[in-house]
């Protein structure tokens, strides 16, 4: 089920899960949790980011 507001257990679930990815490709300190909610008002969802995403 989506929502734009999940569970706090089922975020931190969520956000592992995303971690464990990120890690591999960015590096255990190379990432940062995006969550603001852009385009898809109706669910919840993450991205990793790495440094300074926004000013390429």
């Amino acid at each position: 089920m989506h929502s734009p507001e999940p569970s706090v257990e089922l975020k931190s679930l969520m956000i592992e899960r995303l971690g464990v990815v990120a890690d591999e490709i960015f590096g255990s300190d190379g990432w940062k949790v995006d969550d603001h909610m852009r385009n898809i008002p109706d669910h919840y969802h993450a991205h990793a980011r790495p440094p300074y995403f926004w000013r390429r």
